[in-house]
């Protein structure tokens, strides 16, 4: 079998396309590596959505808690509804924090009379901005009366 060099010149180049990436250019392979980097840097990147729910408790009485839109907040706080005295909300501005259910109240492992439980009060951030989420732990029948315990926490949403 007689090859021209023609054919052999052809058959060169051929392969020296394929191995070379097929005739693309450095500067595509380096805008889709660019690409790649940043899409993985996206996904590395928990500041681009929301992360996990947030819990919080009365050891974070008078401090911040940073949130994202979407984000639930949940304070957990404990009391004893046998008493007659709940945990409620006084104060939030409703355009950033909305309620997300009613509080609730899970009762201890070993309940007994007295032994209370835990209060749970859920927020959903729902626009960027601040606001001072402030409850109250009260008989609702003794609103005159000053609270017999108040939890406040100052909430950023961005």
């Amino acid at each position: 079998m007689r090859t021209s060099s023609a054919g052999l010149v052809a058959a060169a180049v051929g392969f020296g396309l394929l191995t070379s990436g097929c005739g693309t250019s450095e500067k595509t392979d380096a805008a889709s590596e660019g690409r790649v980097a940043a899409r993985a840097a996206a996904r590395l990147d928990t500041t681009q959505r929301p992360a996990g729910d947030v819990t919080i408790g009365k050891d974070r009485d008078g401090g911040h808690v940073p949130l994202r839109v979407g984000q639930l907040l949940t304070v957990r706080l404990e009391g004893d509804p046998g008493t007659g005295y709940g945990w409620a909300v006084k104060q939030v501005d409703r355009r950033i924090l909305t309620p997300a259910g009613g509080v609730t109240f899970e009762p201890s492992a070993a309940p007994r009379p007295g032994s209370g439980g835990v209060f749970s009060v859920r927020l959903r951030a729902t626009r960027p901005g601040e606001t001072w989420l402030r409850l109250v732990y009260r008989s609702p029948f003794e609103s005159a009366k000053p609270p017999a315990a108040t939890f406040a926490v100052h909430v950023m949403v961005a």
